[in-house]
């Protein structure tokens, strides 16, 4: 899913450790066997082509940054760790010098080159329409640059391949996306243009590690940098969950040596097939999307009440978006089926198992291939009594015979499975394997949402069900998490300066607190530096209360970064940043900075 990047920087401490192709397979060799076991069919050779085997087969891979990604020269300094910058070398996470300039706040003015054949501007056309129609981002056509009150103008055009530089690049007249030969799809063209507004990809967040790993030794040489990470610090995903599905995730074999061997791994091998392949962004990437550029605040006065994770429509304040498997004002009913279908439903979970089984219902039929960004799909919401979970698993997915929706990616159809999350924004776990078949699962709720989907023919498909033994976990808040005590550190990192001591020793926000106090000091109230320190201002009270200074002294000076602070459970410290001038972000108290101490006057 997509995943966005407000801050363009990146973090040479996060890169991939390598493995050998050995020790990676003996290291994860029970996730590399069951995915082994998937064994789908490859894609048709009429298939499209994914970004990166579109780029790889023009011989961009050595101008192009994780596969798709064109730099301007001072993001590519900032990317290779080349920038000159106050920053420590080790740490070498640079942040955008235009922030928040390279969002485009004032509308997208776009144009049509004339060399777009007629495929790639539909492409376009339908991708600029669903971000439209899905954020409060405005596109605006122009016959001619001169005719845009800002620049850049968006000029989509046909080169080699399909890129685009990540945000707006100000400064131009004109910026460029390249919607090529192999590139004129929905899918890739809404990929493009959300780089241009400001996404990265699903598989660079710092949090990747936790759900996937990346089999570096089937990496083509010299392309081991497309599998970075980036900063913790900037990376601000917005509590969504990694989204293997996302429109901003690559597949699992781009980029490999070996195309009959995964490069990306879930750590959970049902999640595999569902890596990649999006053919139109999800939810996930809408609800990111939106936060990005503050659309939400729109509806700030309005009293609905979304339910599961839904939010509400920036077009529309009087309803909610819904995430797949829900619809309805409030997104408390299922998603309606395709137009045409009359398949779904709710069904009780009982204490003995139940047999779902569909045949010749999702999908219109023999000879009729359906838009595969609009396949044909029906939602069926399993429920169980409050407090219970429910168990289930898959016996049968299929067309007419036992493996022929078995193709990488589910590419014809299968069924998602929503449910073994805590959430309900990332989409689920595609099933059309037997592999897949017979495995008994358990569900984080009372409630499993089943997709069936397909372009060609039907989806067939028999789950069994039951509600679970054991009840849910307690929904008891946990305690507080105890403060972590300080690693040791050198006296090397620690300077003391006179009125102020700095510490070049990284440490949480309640850490850096206790040193200071121990030292008979306290955290700087308004530092003037041009370094990335915390500073002694934070939410005392929790996520709801409002920012004070540690000592209690006036709130009469605020330097905020546009769009902060935000009433998010990530934002509770603040740290000042910069380089042109300090600013201040909220960020989790947990992550590690430097800070200042300053020393407190006597009374």
């Amino acid at each position: 899913m997509g995943t966005i990047f407000k801050l363009i920087t990146f973090d040479h401490d996060h890169k991939t450790s390598f493995e050998s192709e050995p020790d990676f397979y003996e290291n994860n060799k029970v996730i590399v066997e069951e995915v082994k076991k998937l064994n789908p069919k490859p894609l048709p050779e009429d298939a499209p082509r994914s970004i990166a085997e579109v780029n790889n087969a023009l011989g961009l891979d050595e101008i192009l940054i994780e596969g798709d990604i064109l730099m301007s020269l001072e993001q590519a300094k900032r990317h290779f760790g080349l920038a000159e910058s106050t920053n420590r070398a080790k740490r070498q996470a640079y942040q955008p010098p235009d922030y928040p300039n390279n969002l485009w706040f004032d509308g997208v003015y776009y144009i049509y080159d004339p060399t777009l054949n007629e495929k790639a501007k539909d492409a376009i056309k339908r991708a600029i329409a669903f971000w439209k129609s899905n954020t409060c981002i405005t596109f605006h056509e122009v016959t001619d640059p001169s005719q845009a009150p800002y620049d850049p103008v968006l000029s989509f055009f046909a080169a080699d391949g399909c890129w685009s530089y990540i945000g707006k690049n100000e400064g131009n007249r004109i910026q460029r996306v390249s919607i090529g030969y192999g590139c004129e799809s929905i899918g890739t063209a809404a990929h493009e243009i959300a780089h241009a507004l400001g996404f990265m990809h699903e598989q660079s967040r710092w949090d990747r590690d936790q759900f996937v790993k990346i089999a570096m030794g089937n990496v083509k040489k010299g392309q081991e940098h497309n599998f970075d990470k980036y900063s913790k610090l900037y990376n601000f995903n917005y509590f969504n969950q990694y989204d293997f599905s996302g429109i901003m995730h690559y597949g699992d074999k781009d980029f490999a040596k070996d195309r009959q061997k995964p490069v990306i791994y879930s750590l959970k091998p049902e999640y595999q097939m569902s890596i990649g392949g999006a053919e139109i962004p999800t939810y996930g990437d809408i609800y990111e999307m939106n936060w990005l550029y503050q659309c939400y605040e729109r509806c700030s006065s309005s009293n609905i009440v979304c339910m599961n994770g839904g939010v509400k429509h920036p077009q529309n304040c009087a309803v909610c978006q819904c995430p797949s498997g829900f619809g309805g004002t409030y997104c408390s009913e299922r998603q309606p089926s395709s137009p045409g279908l009359t398949c779904g439903g709710t069904i009780s979970a009982l204490g003995m198992w139940r047999t779902l089984t569909v045949k010749n219902e999702v999908g219109y039929g023999p000879g009729l291939v359906v838009d595969h960004a609009y396949p044909a799909h029906c939602t069926w919401h399993i429920k169980a009594p409050k407090g219970h979970r429910i168990q289930f698993f898959v016996s049968y997915v299929g067309m007419n015979a036992r493996r022929s929706l078995c193709y990488h990616q589910c590419y014809f159809g299968g069924v998602n499975i929503k449910g073994l999350e805590k959430t309900w924004i990332p989409e689920g776990m595609r099933v059309c394997c037997p592999a897949q078949y017979n495995k008994t699962l358990t569900t984080e709720s009372n409630l499993l949402v089943v997709q069936p989907w397909n372009v060609m023919e039907y989806t067939n498909f028999n789950l069994h069900f039951r509600i679970d033994d054991s009840p849910l976990p307690s929904t008891t808040p946990p305690p507080p998490l105890p403060t972590p005590t300080p690693e040791p550190f050198t006296s090397k990192q620690i300077h003391d300066m006179g009125k102020y001591v700095v510490s070049t020793y990284e440490m949480t926000f309640n850490d850096a607190k206790t040193f200071c106090a121990m030292e008979g000091n306290q955290l700087r109230i308004q530092p003037k530096k041009t370094h990335n320190y915390w500073i002694g201002l934070r939410k005392p009270q929790g996520i709801r209360s409002a920012y004070e200074w540690i000592d209690g002294s006036s709130f009469d000076y605020k330097n905020w970064m546009k769009g902060f602070p935000k009433p998010s459970p990530n934002e509770q410290c603040v740290v000042a940043i910069g380089s042109s001038g300090t600013k201040w972000l909220g960020i989790n108290c947990y992550l590690k900075m430097d800070f200042v101490c300053e020393k407190i006057a006597a009374e």
